[in-house]
């Protein structure tokens, strides 16, 4: 009976130091250090990242984000979302967007006032293919068994897409078999883009930069085109 408060004292002691052992761990843990991707700048809403934009950071685990990356170049080429970033901010995957997912806004932003995003389906095999980009300038053709018109010369590619939807030059197939093209267009033109997309295989011809011209429409292959039966010649 002597010996029980000895006992208890040392029974105490014992898970003093268990409590003592286990709040250090914990606290050390939490107060781990790691590397993660930071803004080193504020950075606009919608805007290509690059990698001078980020800073690697040594930030403590606890109350860390969740998606964080030490990977700087995992980051650069990723684009802000509509809030854009803020010097500091530790990026993490829902804060930055993909190039598709914000090209909408970006064509929108690279239109003319005055003028809109027009797209229609184009005979990409046949035409130009690969050498038509964004910025390009193209004659539009319309061609069937009857006959070979060039309604629009000279208008201003925006975007070029292949038949799945994807940016021409990150295209999975070796060739883009069938393709979408979205111009800058004037109403007028944006009216007879509209008749050409009913009418025959489109093709386009590419013209040299010393070749750009105002836009223009052929007025009599339009008058052609209204001759012509809806999607009777389409073969696209």
């Amino acid at each position: 009976m002597k010996n029980k408060p000895l006992i208890f004292i040392v029974i105490s002691i014992i898970l003093a130091v268990i409590t003592f052992s286990g709040i250090f761990m914990y606290v050390t843990s939490i107060n781990q250090k790691v590397m993660v991707v930071t803004a080193g700048k504020n950075i606009a809403p919608y805007t290509e990242i690059t990698e001078d934009d980020l800073v690697l950071e040594e930030k403590s685990q606890f109350n860390l984000p969740q998606m964080t990356t030490s990977n700087l170049q995992m980051v650069a080429g990723m684009y802000t979302g509509e809030i854009g970033l803020f010097e500091g901010d530790i990026i993490t995957q829902p804060k930055v967007r993909t190039k598709e997912e914000v090209m909408d806004y970006i064509l929108s932003k690279e239109v003319t006032t005055g003028k809109r995003a027009v797209a229609v389906e184009v005979d990409l095999v046949r035409s130009a293919g690969n050498f038509i980009q964004p910025n390009s300038y193209v004659d539009v053709s319309v061609v069937s068994d009857e006959f070979e018109v060039t309604p629009i010369e000279s208008i201003k590619v925006l975007s070029v897409k292949d038949r799945n939807g994807n940016d021409l030059r990150s295209a999975e197939e070796e060739v883009a078999i069938a393709g979408v093209v979205v111009f800058e267009a004037a109403p007028e033109e944006r009216d007879v883009i509209i008749k050409i997309s009913d009418r025959g295989r489109v093709h386009l011809s590419l013209r040299s930069k010393e070749d750009i011209t105002e836009t223009t429409i052929d007025h009599d292959a339009v008058r052609k085109l209204e001759d012509m039966p809806r999607n009777s010649q389409n073969t696209t």
